[in-house]
């Protein structure tokens, strides 16, 4: 395996510290296990799971699909 991407680059157990830029990002080392991975599952979490109506949620609800704006009438 490789190295672990959490440790800093001197080796230490220091956690490596990421600002919220493409540099610091694009000095992330990507570990083996996920580059050699040839099949994966991608699981994506957004706002409209809490509803359980998929990603459509808010386009039907403006819509005006009856079922949808009655739903969210009485649950918000």
């Amino acid at each position: 395996m490789g190295k672990d991407s959490s440790s800093a680059s001197d080796g230490s157990d220091e956690p490596t510290a990421y600002e919220a830029t493409w540099e610091s990002v694009e000095r992330h080392e990507v570990p083996d296990w996920y580059r050699d991975r040839k099949l994966g599952i991608f699981l994506h979490w957004g706002a409209y799971s809490v509803t359980g109506q998929l990603e459509w949620y808010v386009h039907q609800l403006l819509s005006g699909e009856d079922d949808i704006v009655d739903f969210h009438e009485e649950n918000y």
